[in-house]
């Protein structure tokens, strides 16, 4: 992996002194994690409150050590894993195991599933570790999506990073976002075929953290802490108002594609409005659900 100096600065510039990239989270430890959670997820699922409370209870600090845009450049950075410009993996591989194991003996990491390419070659790597697999998923996958679109406009992936521009609505944005989590998601099941996992909802899990952590196998019930997120819910009302365009925007578009080509607007053919023919049946009853359901 190519890391010259110019993408070394502007992780820097960009990650927070709050996130836990930060190297006061590292922890030399002699000895090999006992075990290693997995945590598959997609972007703006709820993985990085996920693990922000099983840091909290004391299990292992979870992160996205395989997010090769910001974090494992200023890793390698940290951990001497950069030769020239090049990260030399097996050397980041064995110091993520070194320094971002707990004392306890587990190690956490969020894969999204974007991620799955460089998880792959570490699983490869060290396939006789004992892994827990937990595949995070939202119901609301729109409302995902429009979370998805706002914070990649923004750059506000939570409320310590600086957000960068005012968001601006965009249909095929969104839809594209709607698409990536699929993807994503059907990616971690190909994956996932076969192996033993805990299947955890957002939804879920917002409502009631303790008992979804204990149901997950991750802690038993005479350990569970009181948990106080870190992070703030990222709702100032924009979300709710993109989501009623949408809907609106994606119900006279399906309209317009039932009337007979000849009649049809030329402009409303194309990429996105063919997509919207594969997705109508599924996304219609999302559609009539989605004012009953939270919003990150």
């Amino acid at each position: 992996m190519k890391l010259d100096q110019d993408r070394l600065k502007r992780a820097f510039e960009k990650v927070p002194e709050e996130d836990f990239v930060n190297a006061r989270y590292d922890s030399d430890v002699s000895h090999e994690p006992q075990k290693i959670l997995i945590i598959f997820s997609t972007p703006r699922s709820g993985s990085t409150l996920l693990c922000d409370y099983i840091k909290q209870a004391g299990l292992c600090v979870p992160h996205e050590y395989f997010q090769s845009t910001d974090y494992m450049p200023i890793l390698g950075y940290r951990w001497g894993c950069i030769h020239g410009e090049q990260l030399n993996l097996d050397q980041y591989f064995e110091s993520l195991l070194r320094y971002r194991t707990s004392p306890n003996g587990w190690l956490g990491i969020n894969v999204h599933g974007s991620h799955l390419n460089i998880f792959l070659k570490f699983f490869n790597r060290h396939p006789k570790f004992y892994y827990h697999f937990i595949h995070l998923e939202r119901k609301n996958t729109i409302a995902q999506a429009v979370s998805y679109e706002k914070a990649s406009q923004t750059s506000g992936w939570s409320t310590y990073f600086n957000k960068i521009e005012p968001p601006s609505y965009c249909f095929n944005s969104i839809m594209d976002k709607l698409d990536r989590v699929e993807d994503q998601n059907s990616a971690i099941r190909c994956f996932l075929a076969g192996k033993k996992f805990s299947a955890l909802f957002y939804e879920d899990f917002i409502f009631n953290p303790s008992h979804e952590i204990v149901r997950v196998g991750l802690i038993d019930n005479s350990k569970t802490p009181s948990f106080k997120p870190s992070l703030k819910q990222q709702n100032d009302g924009v979300n709710e108002k993109w989501i009623e365009k949408f809907s609106s925007d994606f119900q006279n578009s399906f309209i317009k594609m039932q009337l007979p080509k000849k009649i049809r607007p030329k402009k409303d053919i194309g990429y996105y409005w063919a997509k919207l023919i594969q997705k109508c049946q599924s996304l219609a009853g999302k559609i009539h659900s989605i004012t009953k359901l939270n919003i990150l």
